[in-house]
Parts: C-alpha cells; sequence; structure tokens
C-alpha cells in the first residue's frame, strides 16, 4: 500500500511542482492563490467524467440520483402516514429555512451526486464556490464544532452504539445550530441543491409552528428524525466499493473534491483508492487537459 501524498511531496503527475500546489492545491478565500497557479476548481471540472474511471463516476452518479429519488419519495411517504396517524401536521414548506444551519452530514456518495448536480448546473456552481468561502470562515472562527459530532462517525457504529451515542450527537448538534450560520447551499431561502440535498436534510421534519425551529425562539421546537440506518449504510462507489459507509461534512467534502478531483480520495487514506489519482490523470482523455492547464509535462 503507497504511503499517503505528503502536501510537500512532490505532485505524482510529474509536474515537478509540490503537491499542495498542484494536484492537491485547495483555492481559499483566506489563502489567495498565486496567479501563475492553475484554476484547479475548473480544471477538476472539465476533467471529472473524463476516462475510463470518469466515465464509471459519471454512470455512478446518475443511477445513484434515481436510485435516491425513490428512497425519498419512500421516506417522505413514511413521514406523511406517521404525522397523519398521530393527527400531526408537517409544518416544513418552501421558503422555510430555519433549520438551514443545522449540521448536514452526507455520505461520499451523496457527495458525489451533489457535485454532478453542480456540474451540470452552472448558475448553481458559480453560487456554491463564491458562498463557501466565507461560510467556511465563520465556521472556523467559531472553533469547527462539526468536528465534535464528525468524531463519532469515525469509528463503525453498530445500531446499538449508534443509540448510545444519539443524546451525545443530540447535544452537539443543538450546539452547532445554535451558531445560526445558514448552509452555503441556501440560495434567498431555498436550498440550490435541493434534488439531491442530502439525507439527513430530508429526515429532518417539524410538526411545532415553524417559528419554534429559530434558535432564538424561547420554544423547543417538535422535530422528527426519521433516517432508515440502512440508508447511511451503504459502500457502493464507482472505483470500488468502500468497504464501510464514509459520511463527512457535506459542504466542506463537497468543496474539497471539487478542488482536488479525485486525489480527495488518496489523501484521505480510503483504502484500496491509493491509486486512484495515478490512473485517472494517466488516462489517454485526461492527460491533453491536465498539460492544456500546465499540471502535466
Amino acid at each position: 500500500m503507497r504511503d499517503k501524498i505528503g502536501r510537500n511531496d512532490p505532485c505524482p503527475c510529474g509536474s515537478g511542482r509540490k503537491y499542495k500546489y498542484c494536484h492537491g492545491g485547495i483555492s481559499s478565500s483566506t489563502q489567495p492563490a498565486n496567479k501563475q497557479e492553475p484554476d484547479y476548481i475548473m480544471m477538476n471540472k472539465e476533467i471529472a467524467y473524463k476516462g475510463k474511471i470518469g466515465k464509471q463516476r459519471r454512470d455512478f452518479c446518475v443511477s445513484f440520483i434515481d436510485y435516491k429519488k425513490e428512497r425519498i419519495e419512500g421516506l417522505t411517504a413514511l413521514q406523511l402516514k406517521g404525522a397523519t396517524t398521530k393527527g400531526e401536521r408537517i409544518s416544513c414548506q418552501k421558503g422555510c429555512d430555519l433549520c438551514c444551519s443545522m449540521y448536514v452530514e452526507a455520505t461520499l456518495q451523496e457527495c458525489e451526486a451533489i457535485i454532478y448536480y453542480l456540474y451540470q448546473n452552472e448558475r448553481v456552481f458559480e453560487y456554491f464556490i463564491r458562498t463557501y468561502p466565507q461560510w467556511r470562515e465563520r465556521i472556523r472562527k467559531n472553533g469547527d464544532l462539526f468536528k465534535s459530532i464528525q468524531r463519532f462517525w469515525d469509528e463503525e457504529v453498530t445500531p446499538a452504539r449508534a443509540k448510545e451515542l444519539m443524546p451525545i450527537i443530540n447535544e452537539e448538534e443543538e450546539r452547532y445550530m445554535r451558531q445560526n450560520i445558514p448552509c452555503p447551499f441556501l440560495n434567498n431561502h431555498l436550498c440550490s441543491i435541493y434534488e439531491v440535498r442530502p439525507y439527513l436534510c430530508i429526515a429532518h421534519t417539524s410538526i411545532s409552528p415553524p417559528e419554534w425551529c429559530n434558535p432564538q425562539n424561547p420554544n423547543e421546537p417538535v422535530i422528527w428524525k426519521a433516517l432508515p440506518i440502512e440508508f447511511m449504510k451503504d459502500d457502493s462507489f464507482y472505483y470500488r466499493n468502500l468497504g464501510r459507509c464514509v459520511i463527512a461534512n457535506a459542504p466542506i467534502a463537497v468543496f474539497e473534491i471539487l478542488s482536488t478531483g479525485v486525489a480527495y480520495f488518496s489523501m484521505d487514506g480510503l483504502p484500496g483508492f491509493e491509486n486512484i489519482d495515478y490512473e485517472f490523470w494517466g488516462d489517454p482523455e485526461v492527460v491533453p487537459i491536465l498539460r492544456k492547464y500546465g499540471v502535466m509535462k
């Protein structure tokens, strides 16, 4: 197994540059990119679905989005039935964004589906790229509270363990939401990626007055969190199966994959993904584009 690429190691693409300034580069408003450096986000957009791996990636996203739509319909029907049976009414409605400051986690499959959607919707893509740096800086200044929640999913969580952790996770999620920092996918009170929004957003419904969801409101909202655990247990992927469910902070993972492309998976140390970047960058259909951007000789 190849060692994880260090940020100061030579980039494996052969450009002669350090990895952090080549395929490991991440654009950020807080760390302005050198004007002579390529636009890695646009480069990764152009090569995303090129070559063998790229085509597998595209086909996987299309299939996953269709599959997810069926699951969403089933989950929505289940929520409606549950509310009706108990004589309750789901108060969530279009234009209500009071819960859109909560911590949003997603599987890597969902992140890839979001990226595919962004690539197909230029205005949404541009909006997210423009909005993300400011959102990320606000989250960082508050101490990156999402890490307190994320650590619970770094282990392989069984249903019993999840039940044990849930009270602690709920407390951390409430703490995160009290920051009242709107999701970077939120645009004019509407979710810009609604069709491919994470399962967590779909599973989070309110049966109390909408205004109760405001963190500043003294009333405690009545929230239903109905997310079948099998939804998050999917390990299928386009390169090879993940081996386990991998969950990440949705906006951060999406931006990092947009910035680093498939290198995100090798850099993150996913078992079995150590060579995905080498295989992808070496594809005859990808190489000319890398050369055009000046990252490969």
